[in-house]
């Protein structure tokens, strides 16, 4: 295995859980572990060396805009790390404990463990699991796209109220009278002094 520019450290510091498999084949190449405490943070465990026995695995940052970009090609996987100051590597043996855990500066990783510039996501190549992440977002984008819709439809309507409002109001200060069924029963309302609608 390559030797690493890095320090020793006893552990990641945050506690992560598996939410499964992005690339696989005979075993795990890519996977995605999310932050307990942080939601909003992932990790990705990605593969990188083997010597007999300890497994070495590259681990770095994701924050959720991110995953969500690398998901609709917008970023490179290699990119990912790229946004990130450190990543950390974790040595793993057959029994899937790990025996050594490590910090490295991005620019000091092997360029042998990185990602090619080409790295971007395929539908097809990756697990059903990235591709039904993928579709939650869509689906989410969707639902805020028609609450935003709505809203904004809202306050047109509004506005246009407004101004429909603020014109018979300067029609009853001038004396002009409404034309409409609707101008009239306005004007109504408001030419009814405050006692009598009581």
């Amino acid at each position: 295995m390559e030797t690493l520019k890095s320090i020793n450290i006893p552990n990641l510091g945050v506690e992560l859980e598996k939410i499964g498999d992005f690339l696989y084949h005979e075993g795990p190449l890519l996977s995605l572990f999310q932050d307990r405490h942080n939601p909003d943070n992932y990790y990705f465990y990605k593969w990188s060396d083997s010597d007999t026995t300890p497994h070495r695995w590259l681990v770095f940052l994701v924050k959720k805009e991110n995953l969500r970009r690398f998901l609709f090609q917008e970023v490179s996987l290699k990119q990912l790390i790229e946004f990130n100051t450190f990543a950390f590597f974790i040595d793993i043996n057959d029994n899937l404990e790990p025996i050594q855990h490590q910090i490295v500066a991005i620019q000091n990783i092997p360029k042998s463990y990185l990602p090619k510039e080409t790295s971007f996501y395929k539908d097809g190549k990756y697990t059903e699991l990235a591709q039904s992440i993928k579709n939650s977002i869509i689906l989410e984008n969707h639902n805020i796209n028609e609450v935003l819709n709505t809203l904004v439809a809202e306050v047109n309507s509004l506005k246009n109220e407004q101004k429909n409002f603020s014109t018979l109001l300067a029609n009853l200060v001038e004396g002009t009278k409404p034309t409409t069924l609707e101008e009239r029963e306005r004007y109504e309302i408001l030419s009814t002094p405050i006692e009598r609608r009581r």
